[in-house]
């Protein structure tokens, strides 16, 4: 798909579970990194699905850098070329991340200055897009939109930030919830009467090398008390 180098972008926990599962899957609660001890929060369960990362796409290591677990996915791709399928066009990836913390605390995503990187290669007219959801099941508080727009000709590699700071996003009930983020990459024809164009999506900010953690926004997660 495209005419990139495999990378593979590093989700780092910040803790140590098990592997993950299309849903959220039962494993011990485990504390959750930079929470505030009064918090006692805990990440309960960790789950992905999506085109981009279908079920068994996660490996994992433990890096002694960090003293944690990291979780591995093939890039996050999307390309068009005349008579390529239609599924090649547009690629999500969701995770669902169950955070538990004491009754008195709750939790939001909060702007924050993680970056995440792009390649982008356009030919004149092909037009591409990056959009992330941010959801918090069962709070009934509209989802947090962060969408970023390409247009051919362009061939480059830009950082977007998100969690964007011009964006509204979902506080959590107290004692916690299941926070939801999917991110999409996509193509389209545009105005291009022969589309071809690619573009790639990791979460390190620094091409990919597994020293950012930012596919996984734990960073931009933020606590206050009810």
């Amino acid at each position: 798909m495209g005419p990139f180098s495999t990378r593979s972008f590093a989700l780092f926990l910040g803790i140590t579970l098990a592997t993950a599962a299309p849903a959220p899957a039962t494993s011990d609660a485990q504390v959750v990194s930079g929470a505030p001890a009064e918090a006692n929060a805990r990440l309960a369960d960790f789950g992905y699905a999506g085109s981009g990362c279908p079920q068994g796409s996660a490996t994992s290591g433990f890096d002694a850098a960090v003293n944690c677990n990291r979780f591995y996915f093939p890039d996050l791709t999307a390309s068009i070329a005349p008579g390529d399928s239609q599924s090649d066009h547009s690629n999500n990836c969701l995770m669902q991340i169950s955070l538990d913390c004491d009754p008195g605390w709750k939790f939001t995503v909060k702007p924050h200055n993680t970056k995440l990187t792009a390649h982008v290669n356009l030919r004149d007219g092909v037009a591409a897009s990056y959009i992330t959801t941010y959801d918090i099941i069962g709070t009934g508080q509209a989802r947090g939109v962060v969408q970023y727009s390409f247009t051919g000709p362009r061939n480059d590699n830009p950082s977007v930030a998100d969690p964007a700071p011009s964006t509204s996003y979902p506080t959590s009930k107290c004692g916690g919830g299941i926070l939801v983020v999917d991110r999409r990459v996509s193509l389209s024809k545009g105005t291009s009467s022969s589309p071809v164009g690619s573009m790639q999506l990791w979460g390190d900010a620094n091409d990919g090398d597994g020293t950012n953690a930012n596919f996984v926004p734990w960073g931009a997660i933020e606590w206050s008390r009810c």
